[in-house]
Order: structure tokens, then sequence, then C-alpha cells
């Protein structure tokens, strides 16, 4: 399941209106984004939640089958498009799986 949303092209803002964005054309895009988690990390089999190491926490094999049946359930899906990341190891790996060509948000 993706997250259904539609973007306005050519919106602007009007100061002083009760509507600050207005749609200065009709061209609207509808747009599917799909959400993906992680597979299970190393950390994440211990117990351990939350890790920022960007390098130290690697999928698991059961973590690299979920991000490759992740991949598979999207390939199905007809799902294309770029694929965005954060820069933690576990993110980059299932990203990897799902497109090759991903992007990392360094920010």
């Amino acid at each position: 399941m993706g997250l259904r949303f539609s973007i306005g092209t050519g919106q602007r803002l009007l100061s002083g209106s009760s509507n600050a964005l207005l749609p200065s054309t009709s061209v609207v895009t509808n747009v599917i984004l799909y959400l993906v988690r992680h597979g299970e990390a190393q950390l994440n089999a211990l117990g351990i939640l939350h890790s920022r190491n960007y390098d130290d926490n690697p999928l698991t094999d059961r973590g690299k089958l979920e991000a490759a049946a992740a991949a598979l359930f999207l390939h199905r899906m007809g799902a294309g498009g770029p694929v965005f990341t954060s820069p933690l190891l576990r993110a980059r790996q299932t990203a990897n799986c799902i497109n090759r060509n991903y992007r990392v948000d360094d920010s």
C-alpha cells in the first residue's frame, strides 16, 4: 500500500489570504509514495531498536530476505521511480535491493 496524494503545480503564496496556497494552474499530478522500513539489522536481532551508527549495523540474513521480499512486492505492484534512503547502512542495503540507483539523503 502506498500513500496517495496530489501535487498542484504552479502554487503561489498569497499573503493576507485565508487560503494561503492557491493553484495558479489546473495541472494536478497523482503520486503514489511507498514507505519501506529497513530489514532486520544485527542490533535489532539483539533487541536494540535504535542506533545512529552509520556503518556499524548491517542487515542480518533475515533482514536481507525481508529487503528482497519488499523489492519483489514493489516490483509486482509496478512501482518505479527514484528510491531515497537515509545514510544508515541498514537503510542503504535495503534500498539497494529495491533499486541499485538509490539516492542517499545526507541532510
